[in-house]
Parts: structure tokens; sequence; C-alpha cells
């Protein structure tokens, strides 16, 4: 089954999926084939069936809802591709029962406590050099105003970035597989160009949006360490992921309508935007207290 595993994977990195995600997949269905292989399945026994058996031997390993649910789908992908290239015979996928995941509660920063984290950037005490320092009142900014994931911002060059229109092109391989446009605000607009203007001297030739004091492109570990350090110094628990839930929160929280938000969070389907609505319900229902049709009838 390997040749076919690799057949396949090969055809979705041409699909434009990410290299991450062509991993996670190699994994996932190299690990069904060992199981068909220890249970004697040929490539005529893959079936509903089949995959269902592969599912409950997961949970018996103690294998979480999440990756349950994930395994299923990216091993019924694959099926339902040999069967449309004819390695195995069409099967009813639907005996492949659904996996029921209880979507965790979305953690995100308040805005007193958004406040504290950018005064923490803004502290001239935080950084050992003027790079530094404007590098990290801009990204904390930059990451709450996009709502960019942390791979889609590491990813930015410089000629991403419209510094007139205060926009940022994400690039097509971001993990939302589509190009679009998301925008910043003028204080975050003040503090990158700040930004710009110190990293110009220290490293012109870097394309790199974003580099470290050393003029490199910044890596993923130097901005979890940036973020968590500067949450420490404000008395917080945060992660660059937890400031794009920021954004979502609060973009719904200011009025912007769903299906812009899921624009600018690059979400596929508007179904992952809504896990955010929740979130709003403190404020949802204080306006609700100011418009509750009873208490505006006239006595």
């Amino acid at each position: 089954m390997s040749p076919w595993i690799e057949l396949y994977l090969a055809e979705r990195y041409a699909a434009n999926i990410r290299l991450t995600t062509i991993e996670t997949y190699r994994r996932y269905l190299l690990a069904f084939a060992a199981f068909c292989s220890r249970q004697h399945y040929t490539s005529q026994h893959i079936d509903g069936l089949c995959v269902s058996n592969y599912l409950g031997f997961r949970r018996s390993q103690g294998v979480s809802g999440a990756t349950l649910h994930t395994e299923r789908a990216v091993i019924l992908l694959w099926c339902r591709w040999l069967v449309k290239h004819k390695h195995i015979r069409r099967a009813d996928w639907s005996e492949v029962a659904r996996v029921h995941v209880d979507r965790p509660a979305v953690e995100s920063v308040t805005s007193d406590d958004l406040r504290r984290l950018v005064d923490a950037a803004d502290s001239l005490d935080v950084c050992r050099t003027r790079l530094c320092s404007c590098r990290n009142r801009a990204i904390v900014r930059f990451l709450v105003d996009t709502g960019l994931r942390a791979s889609e911002l590491l990813r930015l060059v410089l000629a991403d970035v419209d510094l007139r229109g205060r926009t940022v092109r994400v690039s097509a391989e971001s993990k939302s597989r589509h190009e679009r446009l998301v925008y910043y605000s003028k204080d975050t607009a003040r503090r990158l160009e700040s930004y710009l203007r110190e990293r110009e001297g220290r490293c012109p030739r870097c394309p790199a949006l974003w580099v470290t004091e050393g003029g490199k492109p910044m890596r993923y570990a130097t901005l979890y360490y940036v973020i968590c350090h500067l949450a420490r110094l404000a008395g917080l628990a945060t992660s660059p992921h937890k400031l794009r839930h920021t954004c979502a929160t609060l973009l719904l929280e200011n009025g912007l309508p769903i299906h812009d938000v899921q624009r600018i969070l690059g979400h596929s389907k508007l179904s992952t935007t809504e896990i955010y609505l929740h979130s709003s319900d403190g404020q949802r229902r204080e306006r609700y207290g100011g418009a509750a049709p009873m208490d505006h009838l006239e006595e």
C-alpha cells in the first residue's frame, strides 16, 4: 500500500497542501497500512468495516476523539482516491461511524490584559537593542490586528506589505490555500514603519519581514519566546495563537460581520469562525440589556 500512499500524497502536494499537513497524512496512512498488514488485509479487504476496525483499535489505545476524527477523515479521503483510480473496489463508507468531538473553549486575551501586554512590549527595558524593541512593539500589535497564524506571519516578506494601504497579502501557501488580504490599524502602522526604518540599516538584503537581532529571518521558536516573555512581564499566560483568537473575538465584539471575520482569518468553513461567537456572549448580553423588547414597551 505504501506506493499508493506516496502517489496520493504527491497529488496532494501538487494541489498546494502544506508540507506539514502532508507529513501528518503520511503518518496516519502508514499507521493504517501497518494495521492492515498485521490483520492480513489485502487491498480487496479495504472497506467501511476495515476502517471501522482500525478506528476501534486506535480508540482502544486511548487516542483522543480529536485525533480519531482527523484520522478518519484522512483515511476516507485516501480510500475514495483509491476507488477513483480503481485500486480498490467501491465500498459503503457510511459504515464508518462519525467521531464526535467536543470543541474546546476558545481562549483569548481580554481588552484589559491586551493593554498590559502592549505596555510590556513598549517597555524600554525588555530588549538589548533598538531593533528588538521596535520589532516587539510592532509584532504584538500586528498579530492582534491581522489575526495571522504564526506560520503565515513568519512567511511574510517585505513585498507582501502595502504601507500606504495598510494591507498585507497572505500567500496561497497558507493553511487556507487561498491568497487573501488582511488589514491593520493606524497605531500598528506607526509601529511597523518605525521597526522597518530600524530594520533597513541592519539587514537590507534579507527579504523576510520579521527578523531577529542578528538580522536573520525569525523562526517560530523565537516568536513564541518573544510573546511568552512579554506575557510573563505583563503577568499573563498567552501565545501567538491565542492572539489570533483574540483578534477574532474582538472583531466580532466590535461588530464586524462574521463573514468578514471568516475571510480575514482565512477559514474555509464558516463553522470554524462560529466557535468565536460564544466568546462574545458577555458583551452581547450587556448590549441586549439595553435593547430588550419588553423594556421598551410604553407603559
